[in-house]
């Protein structure tokens, strides 16, 4: 069956809430066995949208459907089982604009536009730092009223599509999928100022069989993140089995993040992309803030170009006891521009190993200058610094600092102190071999 929300009752204009029209919508489509609803060329506001199993949400080009700014509109935060707040440290509360929830054979196509309203929830800007949130960070404008959570959700959903959809101006996350299996992402493009605190682009946590492709992520948080948070789920499942490629991705945060939570994350293949900013572009992490114990393993990342980037590649191992590992990690084919450095950020012994950086051209370039105390801490004395890694390789590793960047580590260029096995093959600085 084929629905239009104008036929039950939704009023192009943004002056009318039309979140009742598009759920009759929706629920008469579920009921007749499943199929597309159609939102037309328009602008439609809404509180949330409940998708249903069997049905494709479909946003006609030149259609908006924009989040109300009135909390109420939206779901109570006990509206599911599963469902996260951060209302203390973040400020958002676990309420949605689009939800599938337990549901099957769920879509969210078209070239329309979900708007997450998030210039109204937001706050002015706040200076942070060089180098991350260098632009500064808007944060929830009302504390104490918060602001929604994830913009689309997809909680516990099997066989998923989201296709060509833009998601632009989120109070909080734009595309979450949290215990879900065979998915796929395809053609979304995020739009978000560069200030948004938590516009992350992508979400996927403890999720299998997932791919990404062929999007455009330009937000301040993290483009990508994918997450190992088993807690809330019902079914508590790896996060395995991910494939993201074909990609333009911009953050002042990181581009890809890899961690939080305290589950696994495993079997993860991340090719030819281009990232325009980030900060950093890659993040490996077994907790957030010492926070949790995620294991993540079996991760490849290739063929990336790095522009404007405060720190390439970063590992943090800060799990409490040291009870998560981070192992086979290999990143290659990449060219970087960075002002930055690289950290290999480890607590614990004996939970870092095999680590591969191979076929990377660095271009040292001139950046953001520190504006607060913190970044001068954040930047080190050492460029390329780490510990406690086991097998680490930097394999056809070519640093180029034409103009003499480097010269601002004033303890130099490297500093891998007990590091097991550690190999460097043809590691050069502006052409000159660098010893191990």
């Amino acid at each position: 069956m084929n629905t239009n929300i104008l036929d039950y009752g939704a009023v192009s204009g943004g002056e009318i809430l039309c979140t009742d029209a598009i759920n009759a919508a929706i629920e008469a489509c579920a009921a007749s066995g499943g199929g597309r609803v159609t939102v037309p060329a328009g602008f439609y506001l809404s509180g949330t949208i409940w998708l249903r199993s069997g049905v494709e949400l479909h946003l006609e080009h030149n259609s908006v459907i924009k989040g109300s700014d009135d909390m109420d509109d939206y779901n109570p935060v006990d509206a599911y089982e599963q469902n996260i707040s951060s209302p203390v440290n973040e400020k958002w509360l676990g309420k949605h604009l689009v939800i599938a929830h337990e549901c099957e054979n769920v879509a969210v196509t078209g070239t329309g536009t979900l708007d997450g309203n998030g210039d109204f929830f937001l706050g002015e800007a706040k200076p942070w730092s060089c180098y991350v949130w260098r632009d500064g960070c808007r944060q929830a404008r009302d504390p104490e009223l918060c602001r929604p959570g994830q913009l689309l959700c997809f909680i516990e959903c099997k066989r998923v599509l989201v296709e060509n959809i833009t998601i632009r101006n989120q109070p909080c996350w734009g595309c979450f999928l949290h215990g879900c299996e065979y998915v796929t992402v395809r053609g979304l493009q995020t739009r978000n100022p560069t200030t948004f605190f938590n516009s992350d682009g992508i979400d996927i946590d403890c999720c299998r069989y997932v791919t990404v492709s062929d999007c455009i992520i330009d937000t301040g948080d993290d483009c990508i993140a994918i997450r190992g948070n088993t807690r809330p789920l019902k079914d508590k499942k790896i996060c395995e089995y991910i494939t993201i490629s074909n990609c333009v991705l911009g953050s002042n945060s990181c581009t890809f993040r890899l961690g939080v939570g305290v589950g696994t994350i495993r079997h993860v293949r991340v090719s030819n992309i281009a990232i325009t900013r980030g900060a950093p572009a890659i993040h490996v992490m077994s907790s957030y803030m010492g926070k949790g114990s995620t294991s993540i393993e079996d991760a490849s990342f290739s063929n990336i170009s790095i522009a404007n980037c405060s720190r390439p590649f970063e590992i943090t191992e800060h799990s409490a006891g040291g009870t998560a590992t981070i192992r086979d990690i290999t990143v290659e084919n990449v060219r970087a521009e960075t002002y930055g450095y690289f950290h290999l950020n480890v607590n614990n012994e004996n939970t870092v190993e095999n680590v591969t950086l191979r076929n990377w051209q660095v271009l040292l370039k001139d950046g953001p200058q520190p504006v607060v105390p913190k970044c001068y801490e954040r930047r080190g004395t050492v460029w390329f610094r780490g510990r406690y890694v086991k097998d680490l390789t930097l394999d056809n590793f070519k640093i180029q600092d034409p103009d003499g960047f480097l010269s601002i580590w004033q303890d130099g260029l490297f500093d891998l102190p007990e590091c097991e096995n550690l190999t460097f093959k043809n590691v050069t600085l502006n052409g000159k071999p660098v010893e191990q």
